[in-house]
């Protein structure tokens, strides 16, 4: 028989198995609710949410033989399920003696008075849509159940204790998507917050062969893109960092990464970062080391290069519940328009780094380079100089610009990651805003 591996830790044997999606968990990714073992809060909320599922499709029946509840009434119920999942069975019996007592006019008055409240003391959230994923944002003034639902389908559910709330990574499908954003209380008060339509169509192979190296020049706003290989021994420090100055960045993770350092890699999606593919195990895809043409090596295929991105995006999606952004990088800057064609066919965008009119006038800061005497050496001090001066004498100065720096460093002293407060703060002293690689490309 085989041995069960924890699907967070594979070196790791899976004692416990998720009561919901059936994977096997070490007893360090176990979370222990009800007596039963779940792979996180994701998927408790998803169990309970189909508990009491079952338990009201019982109750409908009853009720329609016993009331004759009318159909609009059933739908409603339906939307309440979010309040079953997080307050439980508390909150079934204030359902239940609502459909008893108030009836459904009674119950419609209470929503649309809610609805009114709102919009007298609150503003609507508001939803910023990138690609095909939406970011919501908003307030409410206490304690609700704020869910998102798309033609019928819940996306996603998060409780709100007071105040603002930020809900990322809501995915949208090919086509017109309609969003119902609603707030549930523990009172059984039903709140519609806001409505969106959004049209997602997903761009074509060709445009995504592009090789992307800058965002709009007329758009005063830079990218801090950091990739990670094999080595993640600054990577605390960076993300001190970024936490701190309240910056969101770009990681590009390799599959190797994401098996050796899980944790960080967490880390990074739970503090707002995007993360996008860096190939499985950082491999050479063309000759450029050998003759300084970037032609494709004969080993390397159509295959070959879709399976290092689908091995680290299935890796990234085990160890986080979450996709990777549809961003690639690749390894060493090697590649061409036929390695490209091959990563847009699985819906992948590169991503390179700005450079300037000639090598020396570029947003690579070499920090990985640790031998002091290579002519490829940077100085902490030079590398600060070479990205706040950048196209200081060009009209569009580094609008639209992508920074690369490592998350790994050879380097035993002068280390350019502690100068990453300096330079954030210098380009933003310069009118620079910060943003992620889906907020900087069109």
């Amino acid at each position: 028989m085989a041995t069960r591996v924890c699907k967070n830790h594979p070196d790791r044997a899976g004692r416990y198995r998720c009561a919901f999606c059936g994977a096997y968990l070490c007893g360090e990714c176990r979370l222990a609710r009800e007596g039963r073992s779940f792979c996180g809060w994701r998927c408790y909320l998803q169990y309970r949410l189909n508990r009491a599922w079952r338990r009201l499709r019982i109750g409908l029946r009853k009720a329609n033989r016993r009331l004759k509840v009318q159909p609009t009434l059933a739908v409603a119920v339906l939307t309440a399920l979010f309040v079953f999942a997080v307050v439980g069975d508390v909150i079934l019996l204030v359902g239940r003696r609502s459909v008893q007592q108030t009836g459904p006019l009674q119950t419609q008055e209470k929503e649309t008075s809610a609805r009114h409240a709102w919009t007298q003391e609150r503003p609507r959230p508001k939803a910023t849509f990138l690609g095909a994923d939406l970011r919501l944002s908003g307030t409410a003034d206490r304690r609700c159940v704020v869910s998102v639902v798309a033609d019928g389908v819940l996306l996603t559910a998060k409780l709100v204790k007071g105040g603002a709330f930020n809900i990322g990574h809501i995915p949208a499908r090919r086509g017109m998507n309609h969003f119902v954003v609603t707030a549930l209380y523990a009172d059984g008060t039903l709140d519609t917050l806001a409505t969106f339509s959004y049209t997602y169509t997903p761009p074509s192979v060709l445009y995504l062969a592009r090789d992307f190296q800058r965002g709009p020049v007329a758009v005063p706003a830079v990218a801090l893109t950091f990739d990670g290989g094999s080595e993640n021994n600054v990577a605390d420090e960076i993300l001190d960092i970024l936490r701190a100055k309240n910056v969101r960045a770009t990681f590009f993770l390799t599959g190797e990464f994401i098996r050796r350092f899980p944790e960080t890699v967490r880390r990074i999606v739970a503090e707002g970062h995007v993360v996008g593919n860096h190939t499985w195990s950082h491999p050479h895809l063309t000759t450029f080391t050998e003759n300084h043409r970037q032609d494709t090596r004969p080993d390397v295929s159509r295959d070959f290069v879709q399976q290092q991105l689908q091995k680290a995006a299935q890796l990234f999606r085990e160890t986080t519940g979450r996709s990777m952004a549809p961003y690639w990088r690749a390894p060493y800057g090697e590649e061409n328009r036929e390695i490209r064609l091959w990563a847009a066919e699985i819906g992948y965008r590169h991503v390179g780094w700005t450079v300037g009119k000639d090598w020396h006038h570029s947003m690579d800061t070499l920090d990985w380079v640790a031998d002091t005497t290579s002519v490829a050496y940077l100085s902490a001090e030079e590398i600060v100089q070479r990205i706040l001066s950048f196209g200081e004498n060009d009209g569009h100065g580094a609008n639209g610009a992508i920074v690369l720096m490592h998350l790994g460093t050879n380097r035993v002293r002068d280390f350019p990651h502690r100068r990453l407060p300096e330079i954030i703060d210098g380009l933003r002293q310069q009118g620079y805003r910060l943003v992620t690689i889906p907020e900087l490309l069109p």
